[in-house]
């Protein structure tokens, strides 16, 4: 798999799996157990984005929290467990609880409904093309944090952009939060 492989079909639409087993003549469905097996054994390896706890603890003060991933459920829950983040949130979307992936609104859907929000009152911060377009698709404002991987994409329908989640204030939220 190369660089550019995993950025188009594992970051840009989370399909890379699928495709890969396609290009190869390989049913999905065989490989699947095996595939979320080593994602398990390399979860260890899973850091957070700088800034990531200082701004849930800003926000955690003022808002309800939840976290929409494409990751499976113990994968995910483990890692928020091992940032410390887990108490702070109010909903966590994962992998099995949604039929539909980014960039489909689902998730965010599911996202705003467990917090008890309508998609309006709700603000998405990620780092990918998908997570943008799913959010927007599901109604909600969006701050664009592109990294290493996904600096090239096309996030001219976020709210803001910003380099870093460091950059994220409340001011900016709120700014953002009072556009029509």
């Amino acid at each position: 798999i190369t660089e550019e492989d995993h950025k188009n079909y594992w970051i840009r639409t989370s399909t890379g799996s699928e495709h890969i087993a396609q290009q190869h003549d390989i049913d999905y469905a065989e490989i699947k157990p095996q595939m979320i097996k080593e994602r398990k054994r390399l979860q260890h390896k899973i850091k957070p984005f700088p800034g990531a706890g200082e701004l849930i603890e800003l926000l955690y003060r003022q808002f309800l929290l939840g976290v929409v991933s494409y990751s499976p459920r113990d994968v995910l829950e483990h890692s928020l467990h091992e940032f410390g983040i887990y108490p702070q949130l109010k909903a966590i979307v994962a992998y099995e609880d949604v039929k539909n992936s980014k960039p489909h609104p689902e998730p965010f859907l599911k996202g705003a409904e467990l917090m008890c929000l309508t998609p309006e009152q709700c603000l998405g911060i990620g780092d990918t093309e998908k997570d943008m377009l799913s959010a927007k698709a599901a109604g909600m404002r969006f701050i664009a944090v592109p990294n290493k991987w996904t600096s090239d994409g096309d996030f001219s329908r976020a709210d803001a952009v910003v380099s870093s989640l460091n950059d994220i204030t409340l001011e900016m939220i709120e700014e953002i939060s009072n556009k029509s």
